[in-house]
Order: structure tokens, then C-alpha cells, then sequence
């Protein structure tokens, strides 16, 4: 028996990102899986930081504006939050789809139990977000909402119409930290 599995350590708190990190067995992949797989890889790392950028900013931006400019800033909100917004919502969409295309090449999902945030369905009860629900619902969502304010940070993910009357889901919240942590597994 391992440290790791002495009934001492079972008692303790494990973190969230501890067990995204320790979870983590990477299955193996052919020479094509692996190709497509570090190039997305790649993505997902420029992909995550454009995210964590825009989520970590907001709050010393806002102060900054709120301090140091006459009239809050009213013409410099759309370069400082509008724009920065739009990519932050582009950058989540292609994360997505590259964690996707990681998932498919390399079933990541089969071998990774950590958990992404809720999922809200639409008769009212909610579901944890694997990391392969919580690319669908990325992928898939109508639009994008941010709680950047709280700890943990989120990307709220919308459904469509179609979306919720077929798949039973309304929104799905996925924590930022959780998916950095993840995204920190993957080599590129």
C-alpha cells in the first residue's frame, strides 16, 4: 500500500485540483492521435490563458476605471470589457472543440472523474459536468455568461431552445479553476 492509499490521507480534504491532477491517466494513442492531439493541446493552452487572462482582469480593471478615470471610462468599456469579452467567449468555444478533438483522439474522458461544475436540467435538478459533458455544453451552448466576481470563477453555458427540449439541459456552469487544472495536464 501506497502513501497515496493509507486510510490517513482518505480522511483528509482533497482539493479540487488535486484530484483533477492526480486523477488524470493518460491512455495510450497512435502516432496520428498524438500529432492531432499536441497541436490541440497547443490550442487549448493559448486557448486557456486568453480565459484566464479576461477572468483574473476584470476585477482590477473595474477598480481602476472606478479610481483613476473621470466619468467611469464610459468610451474605454468596450476596449476594456466588450472586446476582451468577445474573445474570451471565442477563445471558450475553441477550447471546447479542442478538448473535444483531444477527448476523441484520446479518450480523456474514460479515464478522468473529476468534476467541471453543475449541470442544470431542465426539470430542475442538477448533474456534475464531466469533462466530456462540460465540452458539449461549451460547444453547444446558445451563449456565454461569466461569474467572475466569485470564487470559484465561471463560464456560464447557455442552451438553445433546440438544445434544452432534446437534451434536457438549461445551462451549465463551468468552473475555470477546475478546467485550468485540467488543461494544465495536457502536454504541447
Amino acid at each position: 500500500m501506497s502513501n497515496q492509499d493509507s486510510p490517513d490521507d482518505q480522511s483528509q480534504p482533497v482539493s479540487l485540483s488535486d484530484m483533477v491532477v492526480n486523477s488524470y491517466k493518460r491512455p495510450r494513442a497512435g502516432p496520428i492521435a498524438r500529432h492531432i492531439s499536441a497541436q490541440a493541446s497547443l490550442r487549448v493552452h493559448e486557448h486557456i490563458g486568453e480565459i484566464l487572462a479576461f477572468a483574473y482582469s476584470r476585477k482590477p480593471v473595474s477598480r481602476m476605471i472606478e479610481n483613476s478615470i473621470p466619468g467611469g471610462g464610459k468610451y474605454l468599456m468596450k476596449a476594456l470589457w466588450e472586446i476582451p469579452r468577445e474573445r474570451a467567449d471565442r477563445a471558450l468555444l475553441e477550447l471546447g472543440l479542442y478538448m473535444r478533438m483531444i477527448d476523441d483522439a484520446e479518450d480523456i474522458s474514460s479515464n478522468h472523474p473529476a468534476i467541471f461544475g453543475p449541470l442544470y436540467k431542465t426539470d430542475g435538478t442538477t448533474e456534475a459536468l464531466t469533462i466530456r459533458e462540460a465540452t458539449n455544453k461549451i460547444i453547444h451552448a446558445e451563449r456565454y455568461d461569466w461569474q467572475l466576481l466569485e470564487q470559484p470563477p465561471s463560464a456560464i453555458c447557455y442552451a438553445s431552445p433546440d438544445q434544452a427540449s432534446h437534451f434536457k439541459w438549461t445551462k451549465a456552469s463551468i468552473n475555470l479553476i477546475a478546467l485550468a487544472a485540467f488543461c494544465s495536464l495536457l502536454g504541447s
